[in-house]
């Protein structure tokens, strides 16, 4: 990666390095690689060192950046990933994902290809979840009382 990569994932954790340890591996393997890799740890101090090590020993990857935060909550692990970030793009995912892909991370990069696109996300699902024609997952209700449905990603389209 030379200079600015173009996508930044952010990881905020908390207290889980097994599943955190997971979740970088996925997304270190993924085949699109012009990205860098946030941990924004809010572990206790003690906690937060042992894991800075072993994500150290385990990805000796430079993609591979970690910040320990005092300050908890998700909104301030956020805000600090965005600070930290310098990826074009900013990509926030959970430390306990499954990334059933290994094009994830180019899926979601080419929906910023296209200037229509005002932004994207993906919908999850467990098993229990209802599954409808073409592979689309019942979703929740909205504030209407509508279904609202989702395919592999939702794309939210700007129209002037």
């Amino acid at each position: 990666m030379n200079g600015r990569p173009t996508l930044s994932v952010v990881i905020p954790t908390f207290n889980r390095p097994d599943y955190l340890c997971s979740t970088v591996r996925q997304v270190l393997e993924q085949r699109f690689t012009d990205c860098e890799v946030c941990v924004i740890d809010q572990s206790p101090s003690r906690v937060a060192e042992t894991q800075a090590t072993r994500l150290a020993a385990e990805f000796p990857d430079s993609r591979l950046r970690y910040y320990w935060l005092e300050a908890r909550g998700a909104p301030n692990a956020k805000n600090e990933g965005i600070a930290r970030a310098r990826g074009e793009i900013i990509l926030f995912i959970d430390d306990d994902v499954i990334l059933l892909s290994p094009d994830f991370l180019a899926a979601h990069v080419d929906c910023y290809a296209d200037f229509a696109v005002a932004g994207s996300g993906a919908a999850w699902s467990s098993a229990a979840s209802a599954r409808m024609p073409g592979g689309r997952c019942r979703g929740s209700r909205g504030a209407a009382g509508r279904s609202r449905t989702f395919s592999g990603r939702a794309l939210v389209r700007w129209s002037p």
